[in-house]
């Protein structure tokens, strides 16, 4: 969500009658900027661009009202988009906080599927696969992978997840010491390729996976 002013709102279509409404000291309304998790039902029923007007009959002026939902009701929204007011009945969805449940370190780098706060930073997602720390040193560091990009391709493989780059560099093998090419997209989705000299004996391979079975809630795997 992010903020709209109401003078902003009326060019859109909003009412004289909301803007009547519109407490003069905040000036503001709420809009949708965006999906961060697009496989709940709000993600379906909510658009890009809608502006929030209520919520259950409430008027919306402060994020903190969308955000203090206690109760599994479905919410009444009234949205204003394409200049018509709807009414939205949207099911609240519970987020596990737990948002990391898989981290791959290699070659000194920490990758992992993105978790909220990389997506509220992104209009799309080059792949899921994220550069969330590389270790000073390393061979990612020394050769250009820094925190905040994306790889999409491994030796011109393309890779869209997490499963898929470990699977190409399993081909690869995890022990080579000879250069793996990289084609990755930083924040300013700009791409480049990079090449790393893999180093296994000083930078081995690794895995960490949620488990709660396991007796600190994480499973490690060593690539050999």
């Amino acid at each position: 969500l992010w903020t709209i002013r109401a003078a902003a709102a009326r060019s859109l279509g909003l009412s004289p009658q909301r803007i009547a409404q519109i407490d003069s000291s905040s000036n503001r309304l709420l809009y949708v900027l965006g999906m961060l998790a697009t496989d709940t039902p709000a993600s379906k029923l909510l658009h890009t661009g809608d502006i929030i007007l209520e919520k259950n009959g409430v008027p919306v002026r402060d994020v903190g009202q969308i955000s203090s939902i206690s109760s599994a009701d479905p919410v009444r929204l009234v949205v204003l988009r394409d200049s018509e007011e709807v009414v939205l009945s949207v099911p609240p969805t519970r987020l596990d906080a737990m948002e990391t449940r898989r981290v791959v370190h290699w070659s000194g780098a920490l990758v992992q599927e993105p978790y909220r706060a990389v997506l509220e930073q992104v209009r799309s997602l080059p792949s899921s696969i994220y550069v969330s720390c590389t270790l000073y040193g390393s061979p990612a560091n020394c050769y250009g992978l820094r925190p905040g990009m994306w790889i999409t391709e491994v030796e011109g493989i393309p890779v869209a997840t997490v499963a898929d780059f470990i699977a190409t560099l399993r081909n690869i093998g995890f022990t080579s010491s000879h250069y793996v090419r990289l084609t990755v997209v930083n924040r300013n989705e700009v791409t480049r390729m990079l090449s790393l000299r893999l180093d296994s004996h000083y930078w081995p391979s690794w895995e960490l996976v949620r488990d709660p079975a396991a007796p600190a809630g994480w499973r490690s795997i060593h690539y050999l």
